[in-house]
């Protein structure tokens, strides 16, 4: 039987992504720009059952996965600052109080919209919708002004499982074939 390959150029996308985070999907606003695109990862912890009779794994099991999303924003709104930093205080006209005691982390409706490997009749790409029903932010990064570089705040969100939805998130491809 010979290989066939399923290569296709079509499925290799470029290109920056929007993020829009809010209190609902309805709600969630864009962040504005950001540097170094958006990377979104999957990792998994595992549990592998080594019996002393052999020097490999006989079994191993996933004991549990996480998902983070982390970019940098580059409008450095209180907003912004607010939302990276986990802060719980009000954003009250021009004015952002940080540190105020709250143990319990806000969650917030994260989308993605990137591109796409659906192509529309004009053969433009389509667009790829990554919805994550409830992340928190985390991994605070520090951010430093000087006259040398754009103010960027780093910012990294961990997803939550939703009990309402079933999962963590829900990818929707869409415009064309």
């Amino acid at each position: 039987m010979a290989f066939t390959s399923s290569k296709a150029k079509k499925n290799i996308l470029v290109g920056a992504a929007s993020l829009l985070v809010g209190e609902s999907a309805i709600l969630a606003a864009d962040i504005g720009y950001t540097r170094d695109g958006v990377t979104l990862t999957k990792a998994g912890t595992f549990l592998e059952v080594t019996p002393d009779q052999v020097v490999n794994p006989v079994i191993i099991q996933k004991t549990g996965e996480t998902y983070t999303i982390t970019t940098n924003l580059m409008e450095s709104t209180l907003d912004n600052i607010k939302l990276a930093w986990g802060e719980s205080g009000d954003v009250s006209g021009d004015t952002l109080s940080l540190g105020i005691e709250a143990t319990n982390l806000t969650e917030k409706v994260l989308i993605f919209y990137g591109q796409s490997p659906k192509t529309t009749d004009t053969g433009t790409y389509g667009e790829r919708k990554i919805t994550f029903y409830s992340v928190v932010s985390m991994d605070y990064g520090a951010m430093a002004s000087n006259r040398a570089s754009e103010n960027i705040i780093p910012v990294t969100f961990r997803a939550l499982y939703s009990e309402d939805e079933s999962c963590v998130a829900l990818i929707e491809d869409s415009g064309g074939t």
